[in-house]
């Protein structure tokens, strides 16, 4: 079992594996609540980075800010952005 401190967060590409549509299916064709809690507690192979991983992870706070400007009853808040050095 993972250790708490290790849990990853929810990022904006989850909430559609979360949210269900009026059966019950999940929103995203990606990932279902419970395939992402399994990712969440590290139980799951993560998927092996692309460059349309690489796109999201760049437009996300682009498309947080748009949202949030369209919908006042939210605000967006800045996540931490750690470089960390490659390993040879």
């Amino acid at each position: 079992m993972t250790n708490r401190s290790e849990i990853k967060k929810i990022g904006g590409s989850d909430i559609a594996k979360i949210l269900t549509d009026s059966d019950g299916r999940p929103l995203s064709r990606w990932g279902s609540p419970h395939s992402l809690y399994l990712h969440l507690i590290g139980e799951l192979t993560p998927q092996e980075d692309n460059e349309a991983f690489e796109r999201g992870r760049k437009l996300e706070p682009v498309v947080a800010n748009i949202f949030a400007a369209n919908h006042e009853e939210f605000w967006v808040e800045e996540c931490d952005i750690r470089l960390v050095e490659k390993a040879d």
